[in-house]
């Protein structure tokens, strides 16, 4: 399996990175929601981790790559590599607000008791 991944040029801390940010927000989901507990919002918190750390290392291989380079001239690779740097930070925080409003609305769903009839 791993030989097979290596061939396709898969790569492991993406998902290694992904389930370390993923499971603990997991948990505290379903710490503070367990009443309202919903399988497509777990799945949901787990791929915004996965996003979470994909725009990070985004912007982090833009700022090893030459960053200070984007304020330097006008050429096009200078001035791409800041709009993906934004991109970057933009992949983080759409990732990040997510998870808070899963989290959020999972919280404020289990606050109010169900009505019996």
């Amino acid at each position: 399996m791993f030989e097979l991944a290596r061939l396709l040029g898969i790569q492991y801390q993406y998902h290694i990175a992904g389930l370390l940010i993923g499971v603990p927000v997991f948990a505290l989901y379903l710490k503070l929601c367990w009443k309202s507990r919903n399988l497509s919002d777990c799945i949901l918190i787990l791929l915004s981790s996965f996003g979470v750390y994909a725009g990070a290392d985004l912007c982090l291989i833009i700022m090893f790559s030459g960053f200070d380079e984007c304020f330097k001239g006008t050429s096009a690779n200078n001035i791409h590599k800041m709009y993906i740097f934004i991109g970057g930070i933009a992949v983080v925080w759409a990732s990040s607000a997510s998870i808070g409003r899963i989290i959020k609305a999972g919280k404020d769903d289990s606050a109010t008791p169900a009505v019996q009839p």
